[in-house]
C-alpha cells in the first residue's frame, strides 16, 4: 500500500466497550501505528457522544498528518524542526561527553541553536 493511502483501523477492546484505533499504510512491521484515541462502542450520555464526534475528528488529523509527513519524506524535502530536535536527540542521548570543557562547549552550542 502506497503511504498516501492510510487507512484508519478500527478495533474493539477487550470488554467490548471501547474501539481503539490505528493508522495503517501496509502489512510490514513498522507500518502501522497505535493513535492512543478510543470511542464509545455504545454512547451513554451526550458527553460520551460528543467524545466520540472529537476522537473521530482526531484521528483524522493525525491520519492527514502522517500523509503529509509521507509525502514530504517522499519528496526528498527535509522539514528543519525535524532535523534541529533529531541533531539535538543524537546528542543528549547517544554521544558521551568526556570532560568538563566539552560539555561547556557543547551547552553553548544549544543555546546558540535554541536561539
Amino acid at each position: 500500500m502506497h503511504p498516501g493511502q492510510i487507512t484508519i483501523l478500527k478495533r474493539v477492546s477487550q470488554n467490548k466497550k471501547l474501539n481503539y484505533y490505528s493508522l495503517e499504510w501496509g502489512k510490514e512491521k513498522g507500518e502501522r501505528i497505535a493513535t492512543g484515541v478510543f470511542t464509545y462502542k455504545r454512547p451513554a450520555n451526550e458527553i460520551q457522544k460528543h467524545h466520540n464526534k472529537e476522537a473521530l475528528t482526531i484521528i483524522e488529523a493525525k491520519r492527514t498528518q502522517l500523509v503529509i509527513n509521507h509525502q514530504i519524506t517522499d519528496s526528498g524535502y527535509l522539514l528543519q524542526h525535524k532535523l534541529k530536535s533529531n541533531f539535538l536527540y543524537y546528542y543528549q542521548h547517544t554521544r558521551s561527553i568526556q570532560n568538563l570543557t566539552q560539555r561547556k562547549q557543547f551547552k553553548n552550542y544549544l543555546v546558540y541553536l535554541q536561539t
